[in-house]
């Protein structure tokens, strides 16, 4: 049998053994049901909220809080929809909410941007999370959080979300935008803290202690200058559900939403899983993790998760290189979980978990000892990969593909 396997810009056909049928989940399809109708038919129907035109009536200053390009949220598509709308408002200004990513390459602006570019370019600027002297100490209810400064300055905010599982804050969308999105790097780290913990998982709010701080965090914001645009979007990431309004209940829709085009019902455990991980995702290793937090769902234990990625940036942030050299000793990452946090101390942590349950082989453009010392065994090819996987565990065992591993969840039939 052979199975043609995506690896960044292009593909490798693979051959299985005979006695193997490799069984396969992704990300569902929508009906093709056309985007401006979907959106528009929310827009008239908001959530515990005015319309959109009512919200930005007498609006003086707005600010449009878009996502990154770590995520595949069609930006671009729906400010063409609301173009007519927000021609009435006198002052615009976009900020991407980078958190601690770095600012986008013109080109990755043009992607973010789509067919708004050449109207909003001019108006768009990427949040710095590292430029602490820029931000401000905004007071929440029994703390302080370090913010960009617009977010209070904006008489209207409107933000631009897709939503999806997020391995440790249960889905992307929501307040992310702000807390990590929009806020300075000590509040963006206390955020991740909770991430060290089990609790902390792809399809769970409640009880999570990250999405819970999240929230906590970010209660000094007044809700009714937030109007929110959460979509859900198909395996061709096109739009198949918006929710618009409230930020709160929009972003719940929106999580029932993806959870309904996320998540895979599989009806047992596998010796071997591989997990795909597409653009944008595969961009580097740090995002690349996603991917395998995911598709452990399905692996046995002992079992083996391939998670194939092109990592075209590599590592892809400077303090995950600093913590691993500063703990090269992969038998204390587990232990680290009671330390004091540092941003990024959860990779390391929840790899050391990953490795008690299983091995994690890496297929990517890292050479083999630069992925060692992030506790990755690296593989030359996918081909390589499954065949010594096939002659560990035998030419009978089961084995998953997991397609767009980073946003797919597998479940387990009970």
């Amino acid at each position: 049998m052979e199975v043609d396997i995506p690896f960044g810009h292009r593909h490798e056909m693979v051959v299985f053994p005979h006695a193997c049928a490799p069984a396969g989940i992704g990300r569902m399809a929508g009906s093709g049901a056309d985007e401006t109708s979907i959106i528009t038919a929310a827009l008239h129907h908001p959530l515990a909220s005015p319309t959109l035109q009512d919200f930005l009536r007498q609006a003086g200053d707005l600010l449009i809080v878009v996502n990154d390009g770590t995520r595949a949220t069609p930006t671009g598509r729906i400010l063409e929809i609301l173009a007519e709308t927000l021609q009435g408002v006198p002052r615009l200004k976009i900020v991407v909410a980078t958190g601690l990513h770095r600012a986008p390459t013109e080109a990755e602006y043009q992607s973010i941007l789509g067919g708004a570019y050449t109207r909003f370019r001019d108006v768009t600027a990427a949040h710095d999370g590292n430029s602490l002297d820029d931000l401000t100490w905004v007071k929440n209810v029994d703390d302080k959080i370090l913010i960009n400064p617009a977010v209070a300055e904006a008489g209207r905010i409107l933000v631009i979300n897709s939503v999806e599982p997020h391995f440790f804050a249960g889905y992307t969308g929501g307040r992310k935008s702000f807390l990590p999105g929009l806020a300075g790097y000590p509040s963006v780290e206390a955020s991740h803290a909770g991430a060290v913990s089990e609790a902390a998982a792809p399809l769970r709010t409640a009880g999570n202690p990250v999405r819970e701080f999240i929230d906590a965090s970010t209660r000094f914001l007044d809700m009714s200058r937030v109007f929110a645009i959460q979509v859900v979007l198909d395996r061709f990431d096109k739009i198949v559900i918006a929710a618009v309004g409230n930020m709160d209940r929009a972003f719940a829709v929106a999580c029932a939403g993806a959870t309904k085009f996320y998540t895979m019902t599989v009806g047992r455990r596998f010796d071997i899983v591989l997990a795909q991980v597409r653009p944008p995702l595969d961009i580097n290793l740090y995002q690349t993790e996603k991917a395998w937090e995911h598709a452990r769902y399905a692996l046995k234990p002992g079992g083996i998760l391939i998670c194939v990625s092109a990592c075209a940036q590599g590592i892809g942030s400077g303090f995950y290189w600093r913590l691993v050299e500063k703990y090269p000793d992969h038998s204390r990452w587990l232990g680290l979980a009671g330390r004091p946090y540092e941003m990024g101390l959860h990779k390391l942590v929840r790899i050391a978990r990953m490795r008690e349950s299983g091995e994690l082989w890496l297929v990517s453009t890292i050479d083999e000892q630069t992925a060692q010392r992030f506790w990755y065994t690296a593989k030359p090819s996918v081909q390589a990969a499954v065949d010594e996987a096939f002659v560990r565990k035998g030419p009978h065992a089961a084995m998953l593909i997991v397609d767009d591993a980073a946003l797919t969840v597998p479940v387990i039939a009970e």
